[in-house]
């Protein structure tokens, strides 16, 4: 029971987080790099050091050449997924970005097939689909009216999914070969690297953010994120990627929920609603 237990929390958090990060996004636009370094800075990454040595002592003597290079592409690939979400989130409200990051499931569920040699039968595919037919009916609302064509932001946030996605299924073969509490030692360093080098000069901004009104949203993301992603890389540790991929991916009904509650983000709410019932249906169909 206790990987269940740490999906549940992981649920609440990963929810709470996309609702601070939405409110970041919103109010104060324009830093996604600079943010995401600091939520690693001041939150994740101390966390991570803190989880790692609470489950187990850290030994780095025995990875590889190649693992450290994976590490080090891993790195950039969730970095750069979460910049994208971030950046996403200052136009679409927190359950479409919710709702189209369910397509990181597809991503994530492919992957684990084709590298992690985890199976895939009828009805997890089919849940596959509903996940894309519930993203597509979200992706509609983004649409232009003038040119029928889905918002940039759209496009960003999808790209955000597919990378978050790809990021799982390398996290999890990581945990894998390495252990958990090494990884978040190496695994979570190498992103925070990876938003040093991307933000370059910008991170120079830092000691001016901590003063703004904004940080307190950001902090606010960062604790959230941080905690969820413990939980996460503990289920991924103790039972199958895919189960954990598609139980994992309900945080966006709850993002959606939260959304509508507690924001009142409550444009096209009927299409959201069928959406959610949609994607929930075929992540259920996928955690089977």
């Amino acid at each position: 029971m206790a990987w269940q237990i740490a999906l549940g929390f992981f649920l609440i958090l990963s929810a709470s987080s996309n609702l601070f990060r939405r409110t970041l996004a919103k109010d104060y636009p324009g830093n996604p790099i600079v943010s995401m370094t600091m939520m690693y800075l001041f939150a994740v990454v101390p966390l991570g050091i803190v989880g790692a040595f609470l489950i187990g002592e850290p030994s780095l003597s025995n990875i590889s050449h190649a693992r450290w290079l994976q590490l080090i592409a891993g790195g950039f690939i969730y970095s750069s997924g979460f910049i994208f979400a971030l950046k996403a989130n200052e136009k679409l409200d927190a359950a479409q970005y919710g709702l189209i990051a369910t397509l990181g499931t597809p991503t994530a569920i492919f992957g684990t097939t084709l590298f992690l040699r985890q199976g895939l039968n009828f009805w997890q595919g089919f849940g596959v689909v509903l996940i894309i037919v519930g993203s597509i009916l979200v992706v509609s609302t983004t649409f232009s009216k003038s040119t029928l064509k889905p918002s940039k932001a759209t496009g960003i946030g999808i790209l955000s999914a597919v990378l978050l996605g790809v990021g799982f299924v390398n996290e999890s073969d990581l945990i894998d070969q390495v252990g958990l509490s090494s990884y978040l030692i190496v695994g979570w360093g190498s992103k925070l690297v990876a938003f040093l080098i991307i933000s370059n000069r910008r991170s120079f901004a830092i000691p001016n953010l901590v003063k703004q009104p904004s940080f307190k949203y950001l902090l606010g993301a960062a604790i959230t994120l941080g905690l969820s992603r413990l939980c996460l890389g503990f289920a991924i540790n103790q039972t199958n990627p895919s189960v954990v991929t598609g139980v994992s991916a309900y945080q966006s009904a709850a993002t959606v929920l939260g959304s509508i509650v507690i924001l009142k983000e409550r444009t096209y709410l009927g299409t959201k609603i069928v959406a959610t019932f949609v994607a929930t249906l075929g992540l259920l169909l996928v955690a089977i």
